[in-house]
């Protein structure tokens, strides 16, 4: 079910917003969409969980075992700004498990820990992090996209 969320004063900013500079206005929505996406990353690490020191994770298909280090999730949990061409928006910040061997393969027993496999119940920590901080994360937006107009605002009066 769809959380709805409500934040006042959005209008009075956005007025603000638009008689800046369109450099300024990208680099106040990125500086704004990381804002909150750095919230959710530390709700989400903080779910994760951690591995006892000698842990396996068996495969979904009962192949591989993985060695999972302890910490590994919580580490790999990384925020990415998307570029220009990826996006319709002026900025987006995605959140997303690193998974390369040298990071431990973290995004495949990330998924494994987020949905089971057959053999060990789903220990879901990404979709109940993220879904607990985004309060928190659309007023950490507004703030700083509040902060950033104001200071850049008073920046133009000089």
């Amino acid at each position: 079910m769809a959380k709805r969320i409500e934040l006042k004063g959005l209008r009075e900013m956005g007025a603000k917003f638009k008689l800046l500079d369109y450099e300024v206005q990208k680099k106040i929505a990125r500086a704004a969409s990381n804002a909150g996406a750095q919230v959710m990353k530390k709700a989400i690490v903080k779910n994760a969980p951690v591995a006892p020191e000698d842990y396996f994770v068996q495969d979904a298909k009962g192949g591989d075992r993985l060695r999972v280090q302890p910490g590994n999730l919580g580490r790999n949990v990384v925020v990415k700004r998307l570029k220009e061409g990826q996006t319709t928006a002026t900025s987006e910040h995605l959140i997303v498990m690193r998974g390369k061997r040298k990071y431990g393969y973290a995004s495949r027993i990330g998924s494994l820990q987020e949905f089971g496999t057959v053999e060990q119940a789903p220990q879901p920590f990404f979709r109940p992090g993220a879904n607990e901080s985004i309060d928190a994360a659309a007023n950490a937006v507004k703030d700083r996209f509040g902060k950033r107009i104001d200071k850049a605002i008073k920046d133009l009066s000089k």
